[in-house]
């Protein structure tokens, strides 16, 4: 036992990421033409979010892209409704932005019509005064806004 010897050696550069010390990253949920999404879990919690993964490449196009993704960030951070996902946190680092945005469990409203086939008049009433308080609150929100419900 006395002949083992170990070295132990700094890494030359060191790539934390803010995101995964605070998230456990999991399977993707999804993809679209500039992101991907996944699911993952708070460390601290074990409360389960979707993360949205903007990668970022460089370039003049890029540019366009992040002040794009600003002002969502912007919006989606005055979000506060229970019909509406809203933003929980975000990290911008080197290589990509990542947005933390509550878990829809059940999925995308899409896939939940397809998969029941058909929802009965109750089920419809339900869905749609769902969808129409969180179309009148985020309407509400729009400086341009001129309803007054």
């Amino acid at each position: 036992m006395d002949k083992a010897r170990f070295i132990f050696r700094y890494p030359r550069s060191r790539h934390s990421s803010a995101f995964l010390q605070q998230y456990t990253l999991l399977e993707r949920l999804g993809k679209g033409h500039f992101a991907e999404v996944f699911l993952c879990v708070e460390k601290s919690t074990g409360q389960r979010f979707a993360v949205k993964i903007f990668t970022k490449h460089p370039g003049m196009e890029e540019r366009s892209k992040m002040d794009g993704l600003q002002q969502e960030i912007a919006v989606l951070m005055g979000i506060n409704h229970p019909n509406v996902l809203c933003l929980k946190d975000t990290f911008n680092e080197k290589n990509a932005v990542y947005l933390v945005l509550e878990l829809a469990p059940e999925g995308e409203l899409f896939n939940y019509i397809v998969m029941k086939q058909k929802l009965s008049e109750d089920e419809t009433r339900k869905l749609f005064i769902q969808l129409f308080q969180g179309i009148k609150y985020l309407v509400c929100l729009s400086p341009f806004a001129s309803f007054n419900p």
